[in-house]
């Protein structure tokens, strides 16, 4: 007898034990860290966050059934998630990693440009008549 993907069910409990042991688990304080740093040194940057990584936690938490802190409790007694649900969520999941990997390049591409001006040193005063003589003086 073939299973279908939806035939397979998977207890919405049993998947909050399968990511404890991947150690693949999203840490809520350092997203929080970072999004806490976008808005205090990038404000249009935060923007962009919210636009992207967001709905990329929503949709872990809705498929996972989490809570978020102001949220209703959510009932996981006998909820599971089928095959077909599975393969829509690694689906959803994949193309919102695609939007955060943009995000993330755009932002190092950014971070790294302006790190390199701010640690590059300014010309002296002195350098800068030494050039201007140079130029003008022919010596």
């Amino acid at each position: 007898m073939e299973m279908t993907p939806s035939d397979l069910r998977i207890p919405v409990s049993a998947l909050d034990h399968w990511i404890d042991e991947s150690n693949r688990t999203v840490d809520p304080a350092r997203l929080r860290h970072c999004r806490h740093q976008l808005a205090f040194h990038r404000p249009d940057e935060v923007l962009r966050w919210d636009q992207v990584v967001l709905p990329l936690i929503g949709t872990l938490n809705d498929f996972m059934m989490i809570s978020m802190p102001g949220e209703p409790m959510r009932d996981m007694k006998g909820m599971t998630r089928n095959g077909i649900e599975a393969l829509e969520f690694r689906k959803t999941v994949n193309e919102q990693m695609l939007d955060v990997g943009q995000f993330r390049k755009a932002l190092t591409a950014l971070l790294s440009a302006e790190f390199v001006s701010l640690t590059r040193p300014s010309p002296s005063l002195a350098g800068q008549f030494i050039a201007w003589c140079r130029i003008r003086c022919n010596f």
